[in-house]
């Protein structure tokens, strides 16, 4: 990483770290606008990461550890799993509730 880098994915991710951290120290309970551009930068930075971490794992590890940003990504499939089994489980229960239902008046 030479002085000159400021576009790399890299040192995106370290900015939008710094605003960040700025940003959750002076926010206010309820300011809403303050609130939201932390969520878009959060998903920018989230965004950038799931690059960095599919085209340059070295890099993703070495942000990561001088950043001090867990690696909390969940694989695709998994979400699918949790979802499906979700659906399955409402499903069934549904099922039970057929005998038990109410007349309309």
């Amino acid at each position: 990483m030479s002085e000159s880098d400021c576009g790399s994915a890299r040192v995106q991710v370290a900015q939008l770290t710094t605003k960040i951290e700025h940003l959750k120290s002076v926010l206010h309970k309820k300011d809403k606008h303050s609130r939201k551009g932390l969520e878009a930068m959060v998903k920018r930075r989230k965004k950038l990461e799931r690059y960095l971490r599919r085209t340059d794992w070295d890099s993703y590890c070495l942000v990561l550890s001088k950043l001090g940003i867990r690696d909390n990504h969940e694989p695709k499939l998994y979400k699918y799993l949790v979802r499906r089994e979700r659906i399955h489980t409402a499903h069934k229960k549904e099922k039970g509730k057929k005998g038990k239902r109410k007349m309309k008046h």
